[in-house]
């Protein structure tokens, strides 16, 4: 009877061994650059357009106060009247510019091709692979 308790033992320390393993995994540097961009808040503040179609978006940028990131790249997309999306602009923010730990204001020129009657900002914490290929800060990481 004293031997059950170590045949029971030796399972659980195998499978507490490959959960250690695998919790203890070393993160890619596509998921350390992920990890960084979501400490990182957009807001788009207001907006206007002129005549010659000219948008001129407020934003608000807020991060950590110890990053790594250089950039921030964000999608900032455009809607028509019907409130559809006429254009998708990506927009890189210089984030030696900003004071760590606190936020600033940045307004964004665009150039639309027409009349927009909204817009969207979008950080996208989860980028598909189509999405990585404009993100500058995810060039080439894996």
């Amino acid at each position: 009877m004293n031997s059950h308790p170590k045949i029971l033992l030796v399972p659980l320390l195998a499978a507490a061994l490959c959960l250690a393993a695998t919790a203890c995994r070393t993160k890619s540097a596509l998921d350390r650059a992920l990890a960084e961009r979501a400490r990182w808040t957009v807001l788009a503040l207001d907006w206007t357009q002129n005549k010659e179609q000219v948008v001129l978006l407020s934003t608000r940028v807020n991060g950590p106060s110890n990053s790594s990131l250089e950039r921030l790249t964000v999608r900032i997309v455009l809607q028509g009247a019907a409130g559809s999306a006429t254009e998708e602009i990506w927009h890189t923010f210089d984030l030696s510019e900003l004071p760590r730990g606190g936020p600033k204001d940045i307004t964004v020129r665009i150039e639309a091709e027409g009349p927009v009657d909204g817009l969207g900002v979008d950080r996208l914490p989860n980028p598909t692979e189509r999405e990585r290929a404009h993100i500058e800060e995810l060039a080439g990481l894996r």
